[in-house]
């Protein structure tokens, strides 16, 4: 039950007495130059308050309740995004005849690159991601070279059966009836 008539219950569960309405302040003098006007600071003529203390002016949030202040944003690191992005194509693309290789050296590249900045950053929460990013960049590259040499050592197995290395000599080979043009 409020005390009396206007006044108003608070968060931390106290009543606080109504605040007389004060005339409207008179328009700000334009702003000399180009850049936006700067506000008047508290107490002085032409600083505009609102509702009751600790409120919110109208399309803020109030602090304290994970308000965040508009304009501003977390400090973000985008190497170490960029790199477990990378990271994860790299391992999908191994097979791809080196693109997986030159995509898994970027994302350590941005590992590492991240890594330092979450370091500078202290705080970020980052570095796990750009750790991440490294670690799989460094898988995709292994695989990407992993393919390529089994690709090369079984093309030079089946070129050790002699396929297609009967000269043309005009004699047919019946051994190699296939593999002849001669035949």
């Amino acid at each position: 039950m409020p005390p009396g008539p206007g006044y108003w219950k608070a968060s931390d569960g106290n009543w606080y007495p109504p605040q007389q309405a004060s005339p409207p302040p008179p328009p700000a003098p334009p702003t000399p130059g180009p850049g936006p006007a700067v506000p008047p600071p508290p107490g002085a003529p032409g600083h505009q308050t609102y509702g009751q203390p600790g409120q919110a002016p109208p399309g803020y949030a109030q602090p304290g309740y994970g308000a965040q202040v508009y304009g501003t944003a977390p400090p973000s690191n985008g190497f170490a995004v960029a790199a477990l992005v990378l990271g994860i194509i790299s391992i999908l693309m191994f097979w791809t005849f080196g693109i997986g290789v030159v995509v898994g050296v970027l994302a350590v590249v941005f590992g590492i690159l991240g890594r330092n900045r979450a370091k500078e950053m202290a705080g970020d929460g980052k570095a796990g991601l750009a750790t991440a990013g490294l670690i799989t960049g460094a898988l995709g590259v292994l695989a990407g070279i992993a393919f390529i040499v089994l690709i090369v050592v079984a093309a030079e197995e089946l070129d050790d059966f002699d396929f297609n290395t009967d000269p043309v000599d005009g004699v047919c080979n019946p051994d190699r009836i296939f593999q002849d043009p001669d035949c």
